[in-house]
């Protein structure tokens, strides 16, 4: 154990570790922002749009605080302190983890311009069960970035389960569009529309996740060499 430790120790030393952390608190900024969006999807679903409000705002917070911090990880990375490689890698990853909160973030605006009965009408369970997917997946998501510089095999874990999600994101997906096109008023004008932006928002973000979980993948498998 104590011999493992020091291989991680020479892996991650600095710089690595200062750009890894700011991976780690990008990670939970995109997590809090999927949160935030979760909790005013279940308030909007409730017909409490105030309370639903107070939490999209929070979700544009959270949007903005994970692009301030996405820039820092640029800025490090722009001082040429890693090999090629891994800057591309680190790169990427703050790239896409982004996505992430931009997702959640169009999801919120979306959301703030439903109807809340026409939700609730339409496609409110199927709603509730693809946020609570995406806030499983996020929270796994930061587990394994943070695990990224502790635990490899936990880290490769986290992510195998990222992808067992973003499967049953997709059985539901095709569930929800099934269902719009099924329903007598659901298809028509712009609130029908709207929710179909809404619930491929909600894909985009699992999806995503997926993709940040194969690049955690590559850098743990760089790392390991």
């Amino acid at each position: 154990m104590e011999f493992f430790r020091k291989i991680i120790s020479k892996i991650w030393s600095s710089p690595e570790e200062k750009i890894a952390n700011l991976a780690i608190n990008h990670a939970n900024l995109c997590f809090k922002a999927v949160d935030a969006f979760t909790r005013a999807v279940k308030e909007y679903c409730n017909g409490d749009r105030k309370l639903a409000e107070k939490y999209l705002m929070e979700v544009y917070s959270c949007e903005e605080e994970a692009d301030s911090v996405r820039r820092k990880i640029i800025e490090e990375l722009a001082k040429g302190a890693l090999p090629p490689l891994n800057r591309e890698d680190f790169v990427r990853l703050a790239e896409r983890m982004d996505l992430i909160a931009d997702w959640a973030k169009e999801a919120a605006r979306l959301l703030s311009v439903i109807p809340c009965e026409k939700l609730r009408q339409e496609l409110a369970g199927e709603c509730l069960e693809l946020v609570d997917l995406m806030y499983e997946s996020t929270e796994k998501l930061y587990n394994a970035v943070s695990a990224m510089m502790t635990d490899f095999q936990k880290s490769l874990q986290l992510v195998h389960e990222i992808e067992v999600i973003e499967e049953k994101g997709d059985d539901l997906y095709i569930k929800c569009f099934s269902r719009l096109e099924r329903a007598e008023s659901g298809c028509i004008g712009v609130p029908g529309m709207l929710i179909s932006k809404l619930v491929e928002s909600f894909e985009n973000t699992l999806d995503a996740c997926e993709e940040v979980g194969d690049l955690i993948k590559i850098i743990v498998v760089r790392a390991l060499r």
